[in-house]
């Protein structure tokens, strides 16, 4: 599962990788939203109220982004986004029809060549899991020694540590 969301209606939807998004059944009153939204607006030292409608926070224990909203905003909603702690290989994109195997070599050439990469796309079009599998071929490639800068903005892709711990999955 990456994904939960509590619409402004209460539907609770749930994003699997295996199926997609599929509607759980589950129906969460406004009170409900407005009391998960502050119990994690309080974890955090924060407060969510009309003056401060959006809170955007990280969950223990695999920092799952958080990002609820309240009223003037929307009807009171939230978003778990857990995070995706698979690298995959770039033939993986090109098994699941998301790239082409002209593309992935383009990917492979500039890394071999070590130029700049940028990823960018809009919300759950799969950016950071790209990040993590040009890393991995990064990684593969040219081993630790290899200066890279990431911008992001939040706390997305894995800091170092995690990536040593990962490195065993990552494409040779």
């Amino acid at each position: 599962m990456i994904e939960i969301q509590a619409t402004g209606t209460g539907e609770v939807w749930l994003d699997r990788l295996s199926v997609g998004k599929e509607r759980t059944g589950v129906l969460l009153s406004e009170v409900e939203r407005l009391m998960i939204i502050g119990t994690v607006a309080a974890w955090h030292g924060l407060v969510v109220n009309r003056d401060h409608p959006l809170l955007k926070a990280e969950l223990p224990p695999d920092g799952a982004r958080f990002q609820g909203m309240i009223r003037p905003v929307s009807a009171p909603a939230f978003v778990i986004r857990r995070p995706f702690t698979r690298i995959l290989p770039l033939e993986q994109y090109v098994t699941d029809g998301s790239m082409t195997l002209w593309q992935v070599d383009v990917l492979r050439e500039a890394i071999a060549q070590d130029a700049k990469l940028l990823v960018g796309g809009a919300t759950l079009s799969g950016k950071t899991v790209l990040a993590n599998s040009l890393l991995g071929e990064m990684l593969a490639y040219h081993g630790y020694h290899l200066r890279v800068v990431l911008s992001d903005q939040g706390p997305t892709l894995p800091d170092v540590e995690t990536w040593r711990s990962l490195s065993a999955v990552a494409p040779a």
